[in-house]
Order: C-alpha cells, then structure tokens, then sequence
C-alpha cells in the first residue's frame, strides 16, 4: 500500500505511549482493564514505569507477577508494553535511593563507595568522609597557580605557602555512571531478570526498554577510581599536574588543553560504561534502547560530556521535554526535540522519541497539550511518549506526581481517542521518507570544554550558549528548518554538490561560532564544503572575523542570522501572507509518491497564511484530526506551489505534494470538536453534609476556595479522611505558610530562613499577641528585641508583643532555623513525609489598636531572604525586596534575577492545619503536619466560641479530635456526653452556627441520622448531591437517582459500606467496580455541557 494511503489509519506501532505510573499496590485484575481501557482509547503501547510511589515491592516475586500479568495480556491483545529499567528515576540504582518510600535501598548503590558518583576538589579543611588523594602548596600570591607536592621534595617555607588537600567526595544516593562495574551490576539485577522471565516476548509484544535522567554527578569536576590510570593512558602526562589548571580559573592554551583533555575522557568513559554497555545488551537481545538525558548545552560537559557521542548508541534517540512543567504559558522549547532528532537523523534511526509534556498540572487542556504535539512534530518527533498515566490517584502523593494523568482520572478522558489518533498520525507522517532539511547548526561542545573554568562556564562559554540556543530559536521561527551537527557528523559527512550528506541528512549551509578555535582535521572538513558549493554562514559575538581560510565566508550577528541565511540558500517555506510567528514546518520527501510539509500553529488563535512551497505536484491538505484529504486551494508558480491554509488554534495541518492522491470532495471541518471539555471547570466540592462553600476553580492539586472567611488556595486532597499537607476543608487560620522561592522550586529545605514584615500601628495597642508555628525553631523579633526564642515542636506558639510595639513604623522579623530540613521533598509521597521538615513559617497576630483589628499574618507581603545581614532584624535598616510571583517562579527554571542572599517577596501556600489561639478553640493545639498518633490532619478542629472540651467532656472531645482529624471541618462535637458518644446523636449549637456530629465509622464518613439505616444492614446508603446542604441522607430502593446503576449490598465485616455504588450493569469491563456519587455528578455535568455546547 502507498504510503499516502496508510495516513488516515497508520499502524498501532506509531499510537503514543503511555508512560503508565505503576504506583501503590498492583492488583492484576485492574492492570489487566487499564491495558484494555488504554487501547480503548487509541493508545496501543505503554511504558511499564514503577513510580516513586509503588507499593509493590519492586524486582520482588509480587513485582514480577504483576509485570507477568500485564506481559501476558499486553502479548494476547495486541498491546506492546515496553519495558522501563527503574524504581522512580535517574536510572541506574536498581533501587529506591529515597529516605521515605516502600522499597528496599539500590542493590547497586549498596555495594559502596565504589558504585557511588564522586567529584573531587581543593580545600584546606577536608570533610571527615572525603578522602586525600594528593596534597598541594598554594601560593599565598593569588595570581600563582597551586603546586603539587611531589616525594621527596622538600617542603617550601610556610610563610609563602598554604596546604591544600586534593579529596574525593563521595555522593551516597548517585550512580557513577563512568564505571563498567557498576552498570554491569545494574544489569545483571534488572536487564538479565527481565529476561530470565519475559525473554520469549523482546522484539515481540515487548518492543524495548526506556532509561531515564541520568547524568554524571560531581562538582565542580566528576570523578571516577580509574579516571588518573586512564587520563596518564590517553594523553601521557598526570591529571594531577593539571589539577591546579581544572579546579583554578587559569586561561591560557595549557588550561585549555588540560579541560578539553578531562572532558573528553570524561565523555569516553561515561559512553563506554554506561550507553554502549547497555545498547549492546539490547542489539542482543532484540529490544529497542530508548530514554534520554539532558538538552541544555551549557550543562553538557559536566554532566553529559557529549550529548552526540552518548545518544548516539540509542536505537530510537529520545529527549525530555519539560516546558509545560516550567513555563506559562506552556510553550515548547524549540531546542529540547531536535536534540534527539538531530541525533536519529545523523544515525539513521527511524524514529525520534520526546517524553512529552509532563508536570503540566491538572488544569491543562487537550488543546493546550495538543499544541505541544503539533509543534514537537514540526521540530521532527515521530513517537510521543505521553507522561503520565497514573495507575492510582487516591493519594496526595501520586496526585502530585508530575500531573497531569492524561489516564481515566482526568473528566476528558472518554473524549481521547481523537488526541490519540491525532498523535498517531503525526507520528506516521513523521517517519515515512527522508526529512528535508537545508541547514545545520555546529554543535560546539568541545569548543566549550575549554572554557569550564573550575567546573563553572565562563562568559565566553556563556556566549557559545547564546549563540547555539539563539541560532536554532532565530532560524526556525522564520520557517528554516533547522538540525544540529556534531565535529564527529561534520568529519564523516561527504560533501558532494553543495549539500553536507551524513546519515539521512543533506545540509546546503551550516551555522558556525565566529569564534572557533583552530581544529585542522575540523577545518580541513568545512573546506572541503565550501568548495563543493555549500554555504558556510558564521555568527558573530562582536565584530571578530572567521579565521582563515574563512575569512570571506558571509558573516552576521544573531539578529540577522535568519535573513542572511535565506539570502544565501533561499527559503523551502515563505510566508507570503498572514501571520508567521510561531508557525513551524516540518519537509519530507517520499520519493515517487510525492512529499510533504506539516504546518504547525503554535499560536491559540485560528489564523490564515498564504505560502510559498520550494516544490513541485498537486497540492492536497490532510487533516491528522480528523484524517481526511481534501484537494488544496493552490496554485502552481516557477518558484513552488502557492497555498493558503487556515489553520485552527494550536493545530497541524499536513500539505502532500504529488498525483493520484484520493481526495474528499467536502471542506475539512473544524478541528476542535473537544472543545466542549476544555478550559476550566468551577464547581462546588460535594462534602457530604456540611456545604459551606461559596465558589472552588480547581486545578488539581491545587485549588481556590472561597467561603465566608474569603478566599484561599490550598492544597487538595482526594477524600475527607485521606491523610496529607493540606486539604479541601477549611482553616481557622487567616495566615498562609510562606517560604523563600528563588525559582520553580522553593527553598523549603534551607537549614535557615529570615522573613521580616513592616508594620503600621496609628498609636500603642491595647492588646497585640502572636500565634506562629514554625518549622523548626523560630526566633522572633520586634523592633530590633528578641521575643521569642523556641522550638515549635509542630505546635503553635503564643507570645504578648504589645509592650514591645509603639506608635508608628514597626517592624516583625523571624528567623526560622531548621535542623534537618528534607532535600528532594517533591519526589517523595507527601503523606509518608516525617512532620516539620520543610523549613516555612505560620504566623497571625490579635492585634487590636484604637479598638480596631488590625491585621498581621503570614502572606505574600513578608520578605524572606537565605542569608542574614547586620541589621535585618532591627528597624531603619534599608532592605532592597525583589519582588517574585507564582507565575514568574513557574515560568523560569532559574531565575537569574534571584542570586542567593537577596530579600525576595514571601512564597506563600496554604493556610495552618494546627489549631490557631488555645485559649479561644479547640484546649489542645492540633498538630502541625498531623496527628502524631494517625497521621491525619487537624484542620482547625473547634470554634473559637466554645471549647469542645469543656462541652463534650474528656472522651468526648477525643472523639471531636479523632473526627476533625480525619475530616477537617472546624465543628464542634457538641452534645455527645448526653448521647453517650454514640453516632448519629442530634447536635447542639454552639455560638451561631452548628455543629453537625458525625463520628468516623468503618473508615467512612456516617452522616447523622444513618445509623438505623446502618443497624438495619438495608441497602447502601446513597447521598444525592442536590439534598447535600440540606444534610439528607435516605437509601435508593435499588438505583442511583443520577446514574440510575443498580445498588447492591456489599456487605464488609457484617455490615454494608457507605458512600459507593456498584457498577453492575454496565459492561463486563466495569463489572464489579465501585461507583462513587460524586463521579457520577461530574460525568452528567459533563455530557450535559457538551450537548448544551452542540
């Protein structure tokens, strides 16, 4: 069959993959029905990733019937379930190298210092765990270079000199990825046990494994046991004469020299160990190698060495994409995709892999992702590979796991099989012939490792940075397509009629540094180019000029480069009219059967372009939405084909080029038939029988609740007794918890933080108190005078400022030490961390001044800095605030405005769970990050007008304690004395408002009034969400008034469950599944959008 004809329904083999999250406890049978519900909705393959949340103990027998299972069936349904080579990520440990998780520590990490990543550096006071490897004299002069001390040499005078210590530092939770041993071991335990039990399905219904994240770890230079034996080897001279000329700021040839020499064997090393190892152990055994690294050039010689020379030995090139986590809005990062593809086109590969879009958040549309597919395809990618879909999302932690789960959590997904055809499409289009690509941009890593001053760029390696990143920026936006080119790829190409042809590749220009060092087997190579008729373009960082014999090649500063290119080798894409920004174009030849040019809006706005194609034939356009072709509106020129598309917001459109292609008669229609279920969705949250809710927009995880307190965000959890940081349930407190948040994450593991508010005050107060928890030990000031002095302890502290208060400015500053803060607090479950180890602080003030509140509380307006200075604590002192938000932290990976030490705006987050003022709710505070005892949260458990105590009695008011817990509504449990504590005894009413009494049983919520119903074991009890407020519950006599499934009693212990429906009746895939109401509600609310929107 053509190739053209195949487009509209391409092979399952070109259908996204799920990066499927194995996290909690894998049951078989619900493995079996997400496999089924994937292909249901057009995704026909799926990683088999075990998150950082599995509970499954991982490379154990339970583990290995899981896999088994979803091998099997995966292998009897057509399904290819690839394998992935890790617990969590990077890979490599064969283990978990978290603090808190479910799994046994790496199996290969356990083998001690020798597996372990290490980096070496010169100091004068060593830790006690690095060890010595060579002793230096510096010079007390700056400007001399340290010497090594030799045996035998006489030790200078020390007036002149100063020891210093060559260690090696050991890091415990890293892989050393440069030794062969090591990755051996990690094969041995995971690669050979996937094939001692699954072999009979590589190069079958398994197709390959992926690998993730990794990168050597050591600064500032990595290091490994054998790197000395090996550089002596190699270059003939010591690494440790050069040591001073690494780890120093020297310039000059020789420190040159000396860093292009480490990285080099770095790079060697690390390849040979780790990539080349385990490329040939799948070339072995029929499995395609896939994954990725890192895609920032300026990170690549300390932590990839050479991204080309690694990449290289994958079968199908993958490259991470982390623009939707970072920025708003979410755009791609053009640079990140033609990594990967700019390898696979070099090799020869067939397919280029992106790990696409993940950490987006819950609140991304289908729109939203499918922009970044149309433009990952126009960069060249042809197999996405979706991240994630969450086996599990009952836990705060696997909520927060990197979101979204494009899986059947999300309210779109009976929707997704049109995105996944879209994908799938895509994909075919994007590996059927050769790219057409004209120009390719030198990849100048080697030119870097010269300017790795110890371990850091310096400003010319900065530049290089500016120039690679901001050349492939300028030129694809202008519609030249653009790939990357290594030395190795220049080296091997053959130059033959003015086009560069390495691989699939045929380049007729390449973008070149102006700057280049003289390399003469390089420049032997772009010569013979030149004088074949290929263009050589060179970029300027100020007014310096190519050297010979170069020197009258064209030359341009980045801001002309695109013009100077098009001038040169002319344009395959013009833009004729309409608007060009973001529009990117992808060229394929297929030969006899015609070519190809996908156009990618990467705009939200629907817009039509007129352009001018470098090619020949019959213009058709194809619809990978809805894959249809119709003949185009076009016409033919002696430049091209002139056509005019319109293109829908954050969509592709495919224009082929040849005869004979079937067409459709009627126009494409339009392509955003989901939109119906995007955007965001504002409703209020169904929580049983006290609805105080005034408005909630949700974006999972995170949430703003309005009531009559007014408006917050905070943290949501999944279920009212679900143990976690912050829920849905409000809070007694008006302060936020606020931490230091340099960039997109924050600094809640600083070992100190110091935060200051100013404070106006018209005349001395009559009353001014504090209430502040702190995590962990807070001191506090006033006006230059320490107030407080105290551990926290996870429970709030009280203390009277008001004689230390007076008329006018004051100013409240807090310094926040923690002892042992938690490093990695996102890639660890939530609900297991230890309490008080993410360093913030809580704080309110009752201030009370001319009879009038005045407000003081934790918020936005605080400033907090990571380092202390003479006088922040005191009044008067000057203090610069640079001010940060939400959406400037997200949208830079590193804010290079914020430099360690500077006073930033206060990053806060939700409000307390403690119970804010002892004296006025709840006699006992409520615990910081949860009961001691359960583990669950204490969401302001009382009301400040009455003490639960003293109404209930002792045992009583544990219970109110135990239900706020697990609940976390501020109500009192009043009257349960009277009723001997027993549930669904009537509630009283405490100060103006009720308080609804409804104890926790069977580890369910029992609304009042259900436990006759309950004592009956009648039918389940069902809540309708319309009669919620009204706080009714009655049971349905056999079905459910929304979905009308039948009801059947699932008893559990002798007694029926509350708060779920079965699924019976409803397809033999649902059978047996619990229905919650609240699902129901949704999903009705959702088809009837979509018909009002019809």
């Amino acid at each position: 069959m053509r190739a053209y004809e195949r487009c509209a329904e391409p092979e399952k083999t070109y259908s996204a993959a799920a990066f499927w999250f194995l996290n909690g406890r894998l049951e078989k049978k619900r493995l079996k029905h997400q496999i089924d519900e994937m292909a249901d909705q057009g995704v026909y393959q799926a990683f088999m990733h075990p998150r950082a949340y599995l509970v499954t103990p991982y490379l154990e027998e339970e583990w290995w019937d899981a896999i088994g299972a979803c091998v099997t069936h995966a292998a009897r349904t057509g399904f290819l379930s690839w394998l992935y080579d890790e617990y969590a990520w990077p890979s490599g440990t064969a283990g978990s190298t978290f603090e808190f998780c479910d799994q046994k520590p790496s199996r290969v990490l356990a083998k001690g210092r020798v597996n372990m990543a290490k980096s070496v550096r010169l100091t004068d006071a060593p830790e006690p765990d690095e060890r010595v490897l060579r002793t230096y004299y510096a010079p007390l002069d700056e400007n001399a270079a340290p010497q090594i001390a030799r045996a035998g040499e006489r030790r200078p005078e020390t007036g002149a000199y100063r020891e210093l210590r060559l260690v090696e530092h050991v890091y415990p939770q890293n892989v050393d990825y440069m030794n062969p041993d090591a990755i051996r071991l990690f094969l041995d335990v995971t690669h050979e046990e996937y094939k001692k039990r699954y072999g009979a399905f590589f190069g079958k219904s398994i197709p390959g494994i992926f690998f993730d994240e990794i990168y050597m770890t050591g600064k500032p230079l990595p290091w490994t046991e054998k790197l000395p034996e090996r550089f002596e080897e190699r270059y003939g001279y010591s690494v440790y004469d050069v040591i001073p000329l690494l780890l120093g700021e020297a310039e000059g040839e020789n420190a040159r020299r000396a860093r292009r020499d480490f990285f080099a064997l770095t790079t060697e090393l690390y390849e040979n160990a780790f990539f080349r190892q385990i490329s040939e152990w799948c070339a072995r055994n029929r499995l395609i190698l896939t994954g990725h690294t890192e895609e920032e050039l300026l990170g690549h010689p300390l932590n990839q060495g050479h991204y080309f020379k690694t990449t290289r030995h994958l079968q199908m090139p993958g490259a991470d994409c982390h623009d939707y986590r970072y920025k708003l809005p979410r755009l791609i990062t053009l640079h990140e995709p033609k990594y990967s593809v700019s390898v696979a086109r070099l090799q020869g590969a067939p397919r280029a892999m992106s790990e696409a879009m993940g950490g987006a958040g819950w609140g991304c549309s289908l729109q939203e992702f499918r922009r970044g597919v149309s433009v990952m395809g126009a960069m060249g990618i042809s197999f996405f590979t979706l991240h994630g879909f969450y086996y599990e999302c009952e836990h705060q932690g696997s909520q927060a796991d990197w979101p979204t789960s494009f899986f059947y959590q999300n309210p779109y997904w009976p929707y997704f099989k049109q995105f996944a055809d879209y994908m799938r499409r895509v994909s075919y289009m994007n590996a059927i012939g050769r790219a057409v690509v004209d120009c390719g941009l030198f990849y100048p890593v080697e030119e870097l490792y010269g300017h790795m001053a110890a371990g850091k760029t310096d400003a010319h390696g900065l530049w290089l940075g500016r120039f690679f990143n901001g050349s492939l920026d300028a030129l694809l936006n202008r519609q030249i397509d653009t790939d990357m080119i290594d030395r190795d790829g220049i080296l091997r190409a053959e130059c033959a009629q003015g086009e560069m042809r390495v691989g699939t590749q045929r380049f007729r220009a390449l973008v070149l540094p102006a700057c280049l060092e003289r390399d003469e087997a390089l420049f032997a190579a772009m010569d013979a180019f030149r004088r074949c008729g290929g263009t050589l373009v060179f970029v300027q960082k100020e007014a310096e000029i190519a050297p010979e014999p170069f020197a009258d090649c064209p030359h341009t500063r980045l801001e002309d480069l695109a013009q100077t290119v098009a001038r040169c080798i002319g344009c395959d894409v013009r833009v004729l009219a309409g608007d060009a920004a973001m529009l990117y174009v992808n060229h394929r030849d297929c030969g006899a059967e015609g070519q190809h040019y996908m156009i990618a809006n990467g705009k939200d706005e629907r817009r039509t372009v007129t352009l001018l194609l470098h090619a020949k034939g019959e213009a058709y356009l194809f619809s990978p939405e809805t894959g249809r072709t119709i003949a185009a509106h076009a016409r033919q020129t002696e430049e091209g084909v002139v056509v005019t598309l319109t293109l829908e917001p954050d969509a592709a459109l495919y224009v082929l080029l040849g005869t004979g292609l079937a067409a459709q008669d009627e126009p494409l229609p339009a392509l955003n038939a989901y939109t119906p279920v995007l955007g965001r969705w504002s409703f209020l949250p169904g929580i049983g029988a006290d609805l105080f809710a005034r408005e909630t927009t949700l974006e999972l995880p995170v949430a703003r609740y309005a009531d009559e307190r007014g408006a917050q965000v905070i943290r949501v959890r999944n279920t009212a007794d679900e143990p976690g940081r912050i829920g849905r349930h409000r809070s007694a407190w008006r302060a936020g918890w606020i931490t230091r948040r340099p960039g997109w994450v924050d600094e809640s593991a600083a070992h100190d933080l110091y935060m200051r508010k100013t404070l106006t005050l018209a005349q001395s107060p009559e009353r001014a108190r504090l209430c502040l928890c702190a995590v962990n030990h807070a001191k506090v000031y006033v006006n230059g005078v320490c107030v407080l002095d105290a551990e926290s302890h996870e429970r709030p502290l009280e203390c009277d400022i008001r004689l230390a208060l007076c008329a006018g400015e004051n100013l409240i500053a807090v310094h926040v030490h923690n002892e042992t803060p938690l490093p990695d607090a996102n890639v660890a479950e939530a609900e297991r961390l230890p309490r008080g180890r993410m360093t913030s602080l809580l704080l309110e003030g009752d201030i009370v001044c001319d009879g009038k509140p005045v407000a003081l509380r934790t918020d936005e307006t605080w400033a907090v800095a990571d380092r202390a200075e003479d006088g922040w604590n005191r009044p008067g002192t000057e203090i610069a605030v640079k001010q940060t938000d939400a959406a400037r932290s997200i949208g830079f990976r590193n804010n290079r405005d914020c430099a360690p030490g500077d006073w930033l705006t206060a990053s806060a987050s939700g409000r307390g769970r403690a119970a804010v003022w002892t004296d006025g709710g709840v006699s006992r505070a409520g615990s910081l990050h949860g009961d001691a005892s359960r583990g669950h949260d204490v969401c302001g458990a009382g009301l400040r007008e009455r003490s639960v105590r003293g109404v209930c009695g002792r045992d009583a008011a544990g219970r109110a304690e135990r239900y706020c817990a697990g609940n976390g509504r501020p109500r009192a449990y009043a009257d349960a004395a009277r009723d001997g504590g027993r549930p669904g005894g009537r509630p009283a009413r405490t100060g103006a408002r009720s308080a609804c009494a409804a104890p926790r049983k069977f580890g369910r919520l029992v609304p009042r009034g259900a436990g006759s119903l309950r004592r009956q074991g009648a039918l389940r009890e069902h809540v309708h969400p319309a009669r919620a407020a009204g706080k009714a519950v009655f049971p349905l006599a056999g079905r459910c008034a929304l979905c009308r499934r039948s009801l059947r009693q699932r008893p559990q212990g002798g007694r029926a469950r509350v708060g779920t429906v079965s699924d019976r009746g409803n397809g033999a895939a649902a059978r047996g599944r619990e229905h919650v109401y609240r699902v129901c509600l949704q999903l009705r609310g959702l088809r009837a959008a979509l018909h009002a929107r019809r």
